[in-house]
């Protein structure tokens, strides 16, 4: 579980370059198949902002919505497994885990928990209701949320080491 912390950098170029490529794909995949929603006829803002509303892709007789895949599932669960990895890290090094990688685990698990047992309000929020799933979301949602969010583990983390 402590390869993340290890290649903490190297999964965030990863998560960056992933966003960045399905942005472009979801945008030429909107304008081919005419599946586009409100655009400003400005390229660049309708690339940032997105073209297609509720992306879905059909995957074993399920329809599966792409907005709500990278909000909800995979970002928190990312955001998860990243920290836990940080404090196992932590625990692999000093055989102990400190008060600070505590109450950071303690309230990003609490929030996660939230969001995850929380799921069915998210269709009604902004983002999935009415924002169209452009570079904007489908970046925060895959690289932001996850890696932004744990930073603060990973700050406890590498200044631990420094003690």
């Amino acid at each position: 579980m402590t390869i993340l912390a290890d290649q903490f950098g190297s999964i965030l170029c990863v998560a960056v370059i992933f966003s960045d490529i399905l942005s472009i794909y979801i945008h030429l995949y909107a304008l081919k198949t005419n599946q586009t929603c409100r655009m400003a006829h400005s390229p660049i803002y309708d690339f940032f902002m997105g073209i297609w509303l509720n992306p879905r892709i059909r995957i074993l007789e399920q329809d599966v919505d792409l907005k709500m895949l990278a909000e909800v599932r995979l970002s928190w669960l990312l955001l998860f497994l990243l920290i836990i990895s940080a404090a196992l890290k932590q625990y692999e090094i000093f055989h102990t885990i400190t008060w600070p990688m505590i109450f950071i685990l303690t309230g990003q698990i609490l929030y996660i928990n939230a969001c995850m047992k929380g799921e069915e309000c998210i269709p009604v929020t902004w983002d999935i209701f009415y924002e169209k799933w452009g570079w904007m979301l489908i970046y925060w949602n895959l690289a932001g949320v996850p890696f932004v969010y744990a930073f603060q583990a990973y700050y406890i983390l590498v200044n631990s080491l420094r003690i």
